[in-house]
Parts: C-alpha cells; structure tokens; sequence
C-alpha cells in the first residue's frame, strides 16, 4: 500500500512539474525590460535631431508607411518641443516591405531629400500624406512632388537618388541593425538604450528627465 502512496505521489509531483514547465515555455518571451548598448544604437547614425548631449536618447525604428508610425510622430513632436535641449532623437529605417509594398521607395526617397538636407521635412510630408501615396502602384511622380513642396532644391538630383542603389544600402543596413536588436514591428523605441514601446515612451522620458541631472 505505501508503495501505491509513493508511486502515485511521485506521478503527481511530475506532472505538476510538467503542467509548470509547459506554461512557462508557452509564454512570450519579453525583452523590453533589456538594455542594448548605447553606443552600438547610435553608432553610424544618418539622421540625429536636437541636443548631441542631451541626457536622453530617443531611437526610434520607423515605417513611413505604418499608420502607427505616423501617429507616433505626433507623440514624438510633442515631447521633443516640452524638452527641447533635452532629448537627442535618432531615426532608423526599418521598411516592413512584406506587408508595406511602398514603405521601401518612401525611405528611399527620404534619403534622397536626406542629401540635401531636407530629410526631416520630407520625414514629415511622407506622414501627412500617407494615405495618397501609401496603395499607388508607382508614388515616384508623388514622391518628386513632394520633395518640390518641403523645399528640395536640385529635383534632379532628387530624382537620381531615389534610384541609386547606394540609398537601399543604407536603410538595408539600419533593417540589420534592428533585426540584431530584436526588433519585429514599427514603431520600436529604445530611450537610453531601453526598448519601450510607443504607449510607454512619454513615461519612460519624463521618468529619466526628472531625475536630477
């Protein structure tokens, strides 16, 4: 009889063990509370607004083709405007090209605009006008003429560089940078090296700006 007991409390104890172990692994994996090197997230950084010393570090990973990515500018302007000298906010590219068939050409055409200075401005008209140009079969006609709208002043030079495999190669390489870095959707925010998503980003600054300095 106590052989019974042993046996059936030792079957118990391995399926506790199991039902345990099967509902840790079924879990999500959550990584935003983990903190990627500063340096390897600005490091051949393209497009850095505001202070270059200020005590945050805003990097965001960015869709121009992703409503939630448009929205998120909007968050970003304002925090940027209420600290202004006391954030540095750095753009990576990261074009999800299998669901966003233009996103790739829009990033192509900001770095374009990019080399003559006018990539914030043309950052910004890509998301006002993200719905005119977001399901066009071809945006390019779209795309030179916003580039005459913010202000780009050699158009030709504009529109040789939305063909120059050089601008793919360098948002190719912020898409590897964040593939490194865990990222899987846009917007991806890491504030001073600490990924946070857009719902937290308000806090997460507020939190390190409050602190004596």
């Amino acid at each position: 009889m106590n052989k019974w007991k042993l046996t059936i409390s030792i079957v118990v104890v391995v399926l506790v063990f199991l039902i345990g172990a099967s509902f840790a692994l079924s879990k999500p994996i959550d990584n935003s509370s983990v903190k990627i090197d500063q340096q390897k997230l600005v490091f051949g950084a393209l497009h850095i607004f505001g202070n270059e010393s200020a005590p945050v570090t805003v990097v965001e990973f960015s869709d121009f083709q992703c409503p939630a990515c448009r929205s998120a500018s909007a968050t970003l302007d304002g925090l940027l405007a209420k600290h202004d000298g006391k954030i540095k906010f750095i753009y990576r590219h990261f074009p999800l090209t299998p669901i966003h068939k233009n996103s790739m050409a829009a990033s192509i055409a900001s770095e374009a605009a990019g080399e003559q200075g006018k990539f914030w401005e043309y950052s910004k008209a890509l998301f006002e006008k993200q719905d005119a140009w977001e399901k066009l079969g071809s945006p390019q006609d779209l795309f030179i003429n916003l580039a005459k709208e913010v202000g780009v002043a050699d158009l030709d030079k504009f529109k040789n560089g939305i063909g120059k495999q050089l601008r793919r190669d360098m948002i190719l390489a912020d898409m590897s940078l964040g593939n490194q870095l865990g990222v899987n959707a846009t917007p991806t925010f890491f504030v001073n090296g600490n990924k946070v998503s857009i719902g937290g980003l308000t806090l997460a600054v507020e939190k390190i700006l409050s602190k004596p300095q």
